[in-house]
């Protein structure tokens, strides 16, 4: 039976009656925490009048055969039928995004279950997916793609979840790298711990008012809050539970996992925790973990759901902590699933001390070596046994396909799309070590040249001629070693460019406070995430110039700055010159080069070249990509260079890869 429109309104005020009164004081607490951050003219933005070029950028973002919703209509059907369809597609998404109702039907939603393991038990080992409309994500999108660009300047660094220019491996460096401080002390009286919390069905628990309420508090304009609760509070479902469906449900709570606009409000929601933690460090009753002289403290670290809290080891704090999350947990919604958290502390932390604090906080495993967003935080002298889980999950995939009848052709595409792909999340922020890497090209080079009849196969050509381009005779595979070191330059790509982010702040003040990245060396004791960026440091070096601005920060005889050759200096000797700036080379009167300086200094091929670039005299000047047209760094443009630069060195094909790199210079791997 259906509950009629009038009763479901009835008790969903009775609900927010009943909640509201129950946890009015936990509310004010949380909400006098957070700041208004959302200004006038970020309100202006947001509410400016919405375009049909809006909706079409929103459905040609979906995926074309996305699981369809209650409708059945996946998003191809409206590309592909866009000029019959699309003129009424955009009048009635507009009268919705101008203040209209939601027509009847559009936020239907069917729920499926995703089994979280391979033999699900109990409710708790499915993930409930949300299939929501096509029509209905395309209001959802315009949304969220105008709330994404604010989210820099409202969000606190802490979180690094959704939001544009903050990446998942910020966090993980940044939680590697207070770990490693962690375990380094050893003596001293105060102790310290980090607590990884887990939050049970974060989404489905997440209260409307709340959440309507945050945003007001934020500073969010009035209709800006009214459209996107019409969003959330309309939805109704039902649950799909073999091939048959559910009576419709209307919920009173929680956030769809697959609405577009979920994420960015789960993170608006989250960031009321986040201020309570503040407030508390502020106010003395919480400290969190500095690393160095300089270094900004971090007491929590976010990423959606799953948090790390970083603070003194000591009874006081752990109480505050507890009586944050009891309030938080009252005012959200939100339960933490004590079962699934774990703490960690520093060695001199006494017995005594963790027993207090694993007694005040109801956490009772502590864990040496536990993972933080999928990756260890702590690696000890073993640099592969870390590691040893995506040896392991390699293995399992290529078992299941030797069942199958595939092609070479087809063995190829999975070993690219699949069996490559599964070691790079840690390779953005590990050096996996070359005979690691060697080890996973041997196991999947054995499935390449394995057949059905017989598991072990003779190699006729070298993993390394495979890994060569398809223009040189190979398979385009990947060397996973020289991807590594690609994948970990991109790294110190964004700690160059990038150095106000919270893990920049942080790194920066611990290795490089008085200089940057590019001039960092290797010393001792320092942490095996830095070591690692550090081989990525070394590559980025192969492929940085400098672009001319006003030329006043460029050294004519040491940076490289001449858009010609590997290494970008000029290759006339500097003899007795005096020069040592760029801008000694710019005729001040006219803001251009100083031809005749220029030829007299430098020998033809480098006055030619340098006669050539571009000068903007009301510009810094900034470091660029040198592989790349545009001057910004990709990891696909560093392999390149790496497998060229490999090539170079072992004298393969030598004529090609100084085309590629230029004709002089030689890479010289820094060793760590």
């Amino acid at each position: 039976m259906i509950i009629g429109d009038q009763l479901k309104s009835f008790i969903a005020n009775q609900y927010q009656q009943l909640f509201l009164s129950a946890v009015g004081a936990h509310f004010d607490e949380v909400l006098d925490c957070v700041d208004r951050r959302v200004t006038r003219e970020m309100n202006k933005d947001l509410l400016l009048p919405f375009t049909g070029d809006e909706i079409w950028n929103a459905l040609d973002n979906i995926g074309d055969l996305k699981a369809p919703g209650a409708d059945g209509i996946p998003s191809i059907f409206y590309k592909k039928f866009w000029s019959v369809v699309g003129d009424q597609v955009k009048k009635e998404v507009l009268a919705v995004l101008n203040g209209g109702p939601i027509p009847e039907g559009w936020n239907d939603t069917i729920i499926v279950l995703i089994p979280k393991t391979n033999t699900p038990q109990m409710l708790k080992d499915l993930r409930p997916i949300s299939l929501c409309n096509v029509l209905y994500k395309l209001i959802s999108k315009v949304l969220a793609n105008r709330l994404k660009k604010i989210l820099p300047n409202i969000i606190s660094n802490s979180q690094s979840a959704f939001v544009p220019g903050r990446l998942i491996t910020d966090n993980v460096l940044l939680a590697y790298e207070i770990v490693h401080h962690l375990k380094s002390i050893k003596k001293g009286a105060g102790g310290l711990a980090a607590i990884k919390l887990d939050m049970s069905k974060a989404y489905d628990r997440v209260e409307w008012s709340f959440l309507e309420n945050m945003m007001r508090k934020m500073g969010f304009d009035e209709k800006w809050v009214q459209l996107i609760m019409k969003c959330v509070t309309t939805v109704t479902y039902k649950i799909k539970v073999n091939d048959s469906y559910t009576q419709k449900i209307f919920p009173q709570r929680g956030l769809r996992q697959g609405d577009p606009l979920s994420s960015y409000l789960f993170i608006i929601c989250a960031e009321g925790l986040s201020a309570m933690l503040q407030k508390a460090e502020q106010d003395g009753k919480i400290e969190g973990i500095k690393i160095c002289r300089g270094a900004p403290k971090v007491n929590h670290l976010f990423f959606a759901d799953d948090s790390l809290i970083l603070m003194r080891a000591r009874a006081s704090d752990a109480l505050e902590l507890r009586r944050i999350l009891d309030v938080y947990e009252k005012a959200s919604g939100q339960v933490i699933n004590k079962e699934k958290s774990s703490m960690m502390f520093s060695p001199n932390t006494g017995q005594h001390d963790r027993s207090l604090m694993r007694s005040n906080l109801s956490i009772t495993d502590e864990a040496s070596t536990e993972k933080y967003l999928g990756l260890p935080v702590n690696i000890g002298k073993s640099r592969k046994k870390p590691f040893e889980y995506i040896k392991r999950k390699i293995w399992s995939r290529i078992q299941g396909w030797q069942e199958k009848l595939l092609s070479k052709a087809g063995k190829e595409i999975l070993i690219k799309a699949v069996a490559q792909s599964i070691p790079t999340y840690a390779m953005s922020c590990f050096d996996l070590t070359k005979g690691l890497c060697d080890e996973l090209s041997s196991i999947i080079g054995r499935y390449w040249w394995s057949q059905q009849d017989k598991a072990n196969k003779i190699h006729w050509i070298s993993w390394e001629k495979l890994t060569q381009s398809k223009e040189k005779g190979g398979l385009g595979f990947r060397d996973l070693h020289l991807f590594n070191l690609a994948m970990l330059s991109r790294q110190a790509w964004r700690l160059l460019t990038n150095p106000d982010s919270l893990c920049g702040q942080v790194l920066k003040a611990r290795y490089f406070p008085h200089s940057d990245i590019l001039h960092c060396s290797p010393r001792p004791r320092i942490s095996y995430t830095w070591r690692s960026i550090l081989k990525g440091v070394a590559l980025l070096k192969e492929g940085i110039i400098w672009r001319i601005g006003n030329g006043k920060n460029v050294k004519i005889w040491e940076h490289p700055w001449i858009p010609k050759g590997i290494t970008r200096k000029p290759i006339t000797p500097r003899g007795a010159s005096l020069l040592t700036r760029v801008n000694e080379l710019i005729n001040p009167v006219t803001g251009e080069w100083d031809e005749q300086l220029v030829n007299d200094l430098f020998w033809p091929q480098d006055a030619e070249e340098i006669l050539q670039i571009p000068i903007d005299e009301h510009m810094e000047d900034w470091l660029a990509w040198h592989f790349d047209a545009t001057g910004l760094f990709s990891v696909k443009s560093a392999y390149k260079l790496a497998v060229s630069i490999r090539d170079a060195d072992r004298g393969d094909d030598a004529s090609s890869s100084k085309n590629e790199v230029g004709e002089e210079g030689h890479f010289n791997w820094i060793k760590i």
